[in-house]
């Protein structure tokens, strides 16, 4: 989103400024699966940078967050640990994020 914020257009016709967004988006994406899999020491690569696959490959499994007792469980599988569950994996993100952003100013 902070991406977004800085380079976005204001029009949805302007895919020249589209473009030009695009390339520091993935490069991003493609550094935070790869920083995941270095910090967690994932097996081969992760899918996708979503919530759930995420999950999949710290924990074993996904979580559905949305119900209490996807929640208890993700949080008896130390998913709101500071060492190894979702802080970490935001705090990546953020430092990423930040990183680009910086790179870009």
């Amino acid at each position: 989103m902070a991406l977004g914020l800085l380079m976005g257009w204001e029009r949805k016709e302007d895919t020249e400024v589209f473009k030009a967004m695009t390339k520091p988006s993935v490069e991003m994406c493609n550094r935070f699966r790869e920083e995941l899999k270095k910090q967690f020491g994932f097996e081969g690569e992760l899918e996708s940078t979503l919530c759930w696959d995420i999950q999949e490959n710290i924990f074993g499994r996904s979580f559905n967050l949305l119900t209490e007792e996807g929640l208890e469980d993700f949080r008896n599988a130390d998913g709101m640990s500071k060492t190894s569950g979702c802080p970490v994996v935001c705090g990546i993100a953020a430092q990423l994020a930040a990183e680009k952003i910086l790179e870009l100013i």
